[in-house]
């Protein structure tokens, strides 16, 4: 009796915590330069120890 319980837990509860997971739009912003009025997309941003921030675009 505690086999079947088993294979049924081992089953349900992976396909319950994908389910329940959620996907997430992917990161992107349009960016404006003002010296030449071209929107930049910005798909990534990091910041390093020197508190630079740095842009990853298309």
């Amino acid at each position: 009796m505690q086999r079947p319980l088993r294979y049924i837990i081992a089953i349900w509860v992976p396909m319950l915590v994908c389910f329940s997971m959620q996907a997430r739009q992917p990161f992107s912003k349009e960016v404006w330069l003002n010296e030449t009025n071209v929107a930049v997309k910005v798909n990534c941003l990091v910041q390093d120890n020197y508190h630079y921030l740095w842009l990853g675009t298309d």
